[in-house]
Protein backbone atom coordinates (compact mmCIF):
# COMPACT_ATOMS: atom_id res chain seq x y z
CA UNK A 1 0.00 0.00 0.00
CA UNK A 2 1.53 3.36 -0.94
CA UNK A 3 2.49 5.73 1.84
CA UNK A 4 0.20 8.69 2.36
CA UNK A 5 3.05 10.71 3.76
CA UNK A 6 1.33 11.09 7.14
CA UNK A 7 3.60 11.04 10.17
CA UNK A 8 2.12 9.67 13.37
CA UNK A 9 3.68 10.23 16.78
CA UNK A 10 4.02 7.38 19.22
CA UNK A 11 1.36 7.41 21.91
CA UNK A 12 2.98 8.16 25.29
CA UNK A 13 2.67 5.36 27.83
CA UNK A 14 2.69 5.56 31.63
CA UNK A 15 6.22 5.72 32.98
CA UNK A 16 7.68 7.19 29.81
CA UNK A 17 9.29 10.65 29.87
CA UNK A 18 6.43 11.99 27.74
CA UNK A 19 3.64 10.74 30.01
CA UNK A 20 3.64 13.73 32.38
CA UNK A 21 3.81 17.16 30.78
CA UNK A 22 3.17 20.83 31.52
CA UNK A 23 -0.31 22.12 30.70
CA UNK A 24 0.55 25.17 28.62
CA UNK A 25 1.61 28.05 30.83
CA UNK A 26 -0.70 27.22 33.75
CA UNK A 27 2.05 25.72 35.89
CA UNK A 28 0.03 22.49 36.13
CA UNK A 29 1.38 19.06 35.27
CA UNK A 30 -0.95 16.56 33.61
CA UNK A 31 -0.81 13.10 32.10
CA UNK A 32 -0.75 12.73 28.32
CA UNK A 33 -4.17 11.07 28.49
CA UNK A 34 -7.04 12.25 30.66
CA UNK A 35 -10.37 10.69 31.54
CA UNK A 36 -13.61 12.24 30.30
CA UNK A 37 -16.19 12.38 33.07
CA UNK A 38 -19.24 13.03 30.89
CA UNK A 39 -20.44 9.39 30.71
CA UNK A 40 -20.12 8.84 34.47
CA UNK A 41 -23.38 10.62 35.20
CA UNK A 42 -25.33 8.48 32.76
CA UNK A 43 -24.13 5.07 33.92
CA UNK A 44 -27.12 3.05 35.22
CA UNK A 45 -25.18 1.75 38.23
CA UNK A 46 -24.00 4.64 40.39
CA UNK A 47 -21.78 2.33 42.44
CA UNK A 48 -19.99 1.18 39.31
CA UNK A 49 -19.44 4.79 38.25
CA UNK A 50 -18.05 5.74 41.66
CA UNK A 51 -15.84 2.64 41.63
CA UNK A 52 -14.48 3.68 38.23
CA UNK A 53 -13.55 7.07 39.66
CA UNK A 54 -11.68 5.39 42.51
CA UNK A 55 -9.76 3.24 40.03
CA UNK A 56 -8.90 6.34 38.01
CA UNK A 57 -7.55 8.06 41.11
CA UNK A 58 -5.22 5.08 41.65
CA UNK A 59 -4.18 4.92 37.99
CA UNK A 60 -1.39 6.72 36.09
CA UNK A 61 -4.04 9.02 34.59
CA UNK A 62 -3.81 12.33 36.42
CA UNK A 63 -6.73 14.27 34.95
CA UNK A 64 -10.50 13.84 35.07
CA UNK A 65 -12.53 16.29 33.01
CA UNK A 66 -16.12 17.04 33.96
CA UNK A 67 -18.66 19.85 33.84
CA UNK A 68 -21.38 21.42 35.96
CA UNK A 69 -24.01 20.43 33.41
CA UNK A 70 -22.99 16.83 32.66
CA UNK A 71 -26.07 14.73 33.43
CA UNK A 72 -27.48 17.67 35.37
CA UNK A 73 -24.65 17.49 37.88
CA UNK A 74 -24.60 13.71 38.33
CA UNK A 75 -21.11 13.41 36.82
CA UNK A 76 -19.65 15.80 39.40
CA UNK A 77 -21.58 14.14 42.24
CA UNK A 78 -20.19 10.71 41.37
CA UNK A 79 -16.67 12.04 40.98
CA UNK A 80 -17.05 13.75 44.35
CA UNK A 81 -18.26 10.50 45.93
CA UNK A 82 -15.29 8.66 44.43
CA UNK A 83 -12.89 11.25 45.81
CA UNK A 84 -14.49 11.00 49.27
CA UNK A 85 -14.36 7.19 49.28
CA UNK A 86 -10.74 7.33 48.13
CA UNK A 87 -9.89 9.48 51.14
CA UNK A 88 -9.30 12.66 49.19
CA UNK A 89 -7.76 13.79 45.94
CA UNK A 90 -4.23 12.43 45.40
CA UNK A 91 -1.44 15.01 45.29
CA UNK A 92 -0.97 16.40 41.81
CA UNK A 93 -4.31 15.09 40.54
CA UNK A 94 -6.37 17.53 38.48
CA UNK A 95 -10.15 17.66 38.40
CA UNK A 96 -10.97 20.09 35.60
CA UNK A 97 -14.57 21.22 35.56
CA UNK A 98 -16.51 23.70 33.47
CA UNK A 99 -18.95 26.51 34.09
CA UNK A 100 -22.37 25.97 32.53
CA UNK A 101 -25.13 28.42 31.74
CA UNK A 102 -28.59 27.82 33.14
CA UNK A 103 -31.72 28.74 31.23
CA UNK A 104 -29.69 30.87 28.87
CA UNK A 105 -28.10 32.77 31.77
CA UNK A 106 -24.32 33.09 31.36
CA UNK A 107 -23.89 36.17 33.53
CA UNK A 108 -21.16 36.72 36.08
CA UNK A 109 -23.56 35.73 38.85
CA UNK A 110 -24.37 32.47 37.08
CA UNK A 111 -20.67 31.72 36.59
CA UNK A 112 -20.05 32.14 40.31
CA UNK A 113 -23.10 30.02 41.18
CA UNK A 114 -21.95 27.30 38.78
CA UNK A 115 -18.53 27.17 40.46
CA UNK A 116 -20.08 26.98 43.91
CA UNK A 117 -22.39 24.15 42.78
CA UNK A 118 -19.37 22.27 41.47
CA UNK A 119 -17.54 22.82 44.76
CA UNK A 120 -20.44 21.26 46.65
CA UNK A 121 -20.75 18.24 44.35
CA UNK A 122 -17.03 17.53 44.06
CA UNK A 123 -16.24 18.31 47.68
CA UNK A 124 -13.32 20.50 46.61
CA UNK A 125 -12.49 23.89 48.04
CA UNK A 126 -10.48 25.17 45.09
CA UNK A 127 -10.14 24.49 41.37
CA UNK A 128 -6.77 25.05 39.71
CA UNK A 129 -8.51 25.07 36.32
CA UNK A 130 -12.02 26.02 35.23
CA UNK A 131 -13.33 26.20 31.67
CA UNK A 132 -16.27 28.04 30.17
CA UNK A 133 -18.52 25.39 28.60
CA UNK A 134 -19.79 26.09 25.06
CA UNK A 135 -19.59 29.90 25.26
CA UNK A 136 -20.01 30.08 21.49
CA UNK A 137 -23.69 29.21 21.97
CA UNK A 138 -24.21 32.24 24.21
CA UNK A 139 -23.31 35.31 22.14
CA UNK A 140 -25.43 37.50 24.40
CA UNK A 141 -22.89 36.94 27.19
CA UNK A 142 -20.34 39.03 25.31
CA UNK A 143 -17.47 36.54 25.32
CA UNK A 144 -16.70 37.55 21.73
CA UNK A 145 -16.65 41.29 22.32
CA UNK A 146 -14.06 43.17 20.21
CA UNK A 147 -10.61 43.02 21.75
CA UNK A 148 -11.25 40.04 24.01
CA UNK A 149 -8.97 37.71 22.05
CA UNK A 150 -6.35 40.31 21.19
CA UNK A 151 -5.94 41.13 24.89
CA UNK A 152 -5.47 37.38 25.55
CA UNK A 153 -8.06 37.10 28.30
CA UNK A 154 -11.52 35.70 28.44
CA UNK A 155 -14.21 37.77 30.16
CA UNK A 156 -14.97 35.22 32.84
CA UNK A 157 -15.42 35.69 36.55
CA UNK A 158 -13.03 33.11 37.95
CA UNK A 159 -12.58 34.59 41.39
CA UNK A 160 -15.82 34.82 43.37
CA UNK A 161 -14.78 37.84 45.36
CA UNK A 162 -15.69 41.44 45.86
CA UNK A 163 -12.88 42.39 43.49
CA UNK A 164 -14.75 40.89 40.54
CA UNK A 165 -16.77 43.59 38.86
CA UNK A 166 -19.43 43.34 36.17
CA UNK A 167 -20.15 45.52 33.18
CA UNK A 168 -23.47 47.19 32.54
CA UNK A 169 -24.48 44.17 30.48
CA UNK A 170 -23.79 41.82 33.35
CA UNK A 171 -20.70 40.35 31.69
CA UNK A 172 -17.98 39.71 34.28
CA UNK A 173 -14.71 41.53 33.77
CA UNK A 174 -11.41 39.66 33.94
CA UNK A 175 -9.70 39.33 37.29
CA UNK A 176 -6.02 38.72 37.98
CA UNK A 177 -6.83 35.03 38.51
CA UNK A 178 -8.00 34.60 34.92
CA UNK A 179 -5.33 33.79 32.33
CA UNK A 180 -6.53 32.69 28.93
CA UNK A 181 -3.64 30.69 27.57
CA UNK A 182 -6.23 28.48 25.85
CA UNK A 183 -7.17 31.22 23.41
CA UNK A 184 -4.09 30.23 21.44
CA UNK A 185 -4.91 28.42 18.22
CA UNK A 186 -2.10 25.93 18.76
CA UNK A 187 -3.08 22.37 17.89
CA UNK A 188 -1.18 21.00 20.88
CA UNK A 189 -3.46 19.47 23.53
CA UNK A 190 -1.21 21.01 26.17
CA UNK A 191 -1.84 24.52 24.87
CA UNK A 192 -5.51 24.72 24.03
CA UNK A 193 -8.79 23.26 25.12
CA UNK A 194 -11.28 22.83 22.31
CA UNK A 195 -15.03 22.56 22.24
CA UNK A 196 -16.96 19.94 20.33
CA UNK A 197 -16.93 22.25 17.31
CA UNK A 198 -13.13 22.31 17.23
CA UNK A 199 -12.84 25.95 18.25
CA UNK A 200 -10.63 26.95 21.18
CA UNK A 201 -12.65 27.19 24.37
CA UNK A 202 -11.76 30.08 26.72
CA UNK A 203 -10.20 28.59 29.82
CA UNK A 204 -9.19 30.18 33.06
CA UNK A 205 -6.85 29.36 35.83
CA UNK A 206 -9.24 29.80 38.72
CA UNK A 207 -9.08 29.66 42.48
CA UNK A 208 -12.44 30.35 44.07
CA UNK A 209 -13.57 30.28 47.65
CA UNK A 210 -17.17 29.92 48.77
CA UNK A 211 -18.68 32.78 50.69
CA UNK A 212 -16.45 35.47 49.22
CA UNK A 213 -18.79 36.59 46.46
CA UNK A 214 -20.16 40.06 46.68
Amino acid sequence: MPSLGIMTAAVPVPGSPEWLRPLGTTGLTVSAIGAGGGPLGGMPDARQAIGLVRHLLDSPIRVIDTSNGYSDGASEKRIGAGIAQHGGLPDGYLIATKVDARGGDYSGARIRDSIHESQDRLGLETFPLVHLHDPEYHPEAGFDLPGARSRRWSPCATRASSSTSASARGTPRPSSACSTWASSRSSSPTRASRSSTGEPTPSCSARTRRGSAS
